[in-house]
């Protein structure tokens, strides 16, 4: 506004103490419009193209800089993540998994209209998304009010609940893959927890599967057909929750050193039985010689 830029010059302010007093009074009315067009993105019922043209009418309408309008738009994430997050603990704390599993559905739904909406400013500061707002160590993390036990306990019931809620209830699909791929960043969930919650999850379904070859392939009885079979059975395992190399060769690793061990007590029997089969036939020479 020119008498705003007028004033600001007769009373010697600087910019910077200018816009300050400018974003301290326009605060309140464009968080409050912006909130608005924000939960609209959210349930559906307005574009992110015509939220953030909204946001954009309202910055200029309050005379609102860039760098003000950044730290508005992360306070207000933090806000708009915060409800769904408190409602997931509230059913995570009462053991009421399937809603907790619903609530943390939302929250990605959440998560996505915002990022969807910020991305459209263009600015370098939301091209990270989960990065800037979804980092644990950050000051700014929408996800820095969960502890991280419970930010561990909402990943493991996802993804427990998204094998379950599979046809099969026996899989974790491309589609909910996804889904907890995108729970863990939502979550702040490391790459190496993530690990620990699939090995824990899921590595003994894969045990049990190599074990099962393991014992049925260093039987007496196995065939070219049966060692095709389990193959199938042990891809399966692995294809079906998703397991990574690190782990199949982790859990392979000790059951193929056992394999070894029990060949190795095969051919020590069989050296054995072949041994005193040999003594016999010896002694019975030995005796017919000495005796007859």
């Amino acid at each position: 506004m020119l008498q705003l830029t007028k004033l600001q010059d007769i009373l010697g302010l600087k910019d910077a103490e200018a816009s300050y007093e400018v974003a301290a009074e326009g605060t309140p009315l464009f968080q409050s419009k912006a909130l608005i067009a924000m939960n609209e993105a959210i349930a559906g019922t307005m574009t992110p193209a015509d939220a953030w043209g909204q946001m954009q009418v309202r910055q200029k309408e309050l005379l609102l800089t860039d760098d003000s309008m950044k730290d508005l738009l992360s306070s207000m994430v933090m806000q708009v993540m915060g409800k769904p997050f408190e409602d997931t603990m509230t059913f995570a704390n009462v053991n009421n998994e399937g809603a907790t599993y619903t609530e943390l559905l939302q929250a990605l739904s959440s998560k996505e209209a915002c990022r969807d909406v910020l991305q459209l400013s263009g600015w370098e500061e939301f091209a990270d998304f989960d990065g800037k707002f979804f980092d644990p160590s950050s000051k700014s993390s929408a996800c820095g009010m969960l502890a991280r036990k419970d930010r561990l306990r909402l990943y493991r019931i996802f993804l427990n609940r998204s094998v379950r809620n599979s046809e099969s209830g026996k899989e974790l699909t491309d589609e909910n893959y996804d889904k907890v791929k995108d729970a863990k960043s939502m979550l702040g969930i490391t790459d190496e927890d993530e690990a620990v919650e699939f090995r824990m999850n899921f590595g003994p379904e894969l045990q049990k599967s190599l074990n099962m070859a393991m014992f049925e392939i260093m039987g007496d009885d196995f065939t070219p057909e049966l060692v095709s079979n389990l193959r199938e059975i042990v891809d399966k395992t692995i294809s079906d929750y998703k397991l990574s190399e690190d782990l199949v060769t982790e859990l392979a690793s000790p059951i193929y050193m056992r394999a070894a061990s029990l060949a190795n007590d095969k051919v020590s029997t069989q050296l054995l039985i072949r041994k005193r089969q040999y003594c016999s036939f010896l002694f019975a020479h030995l005796t017919v010689l000495f005796f007859s």
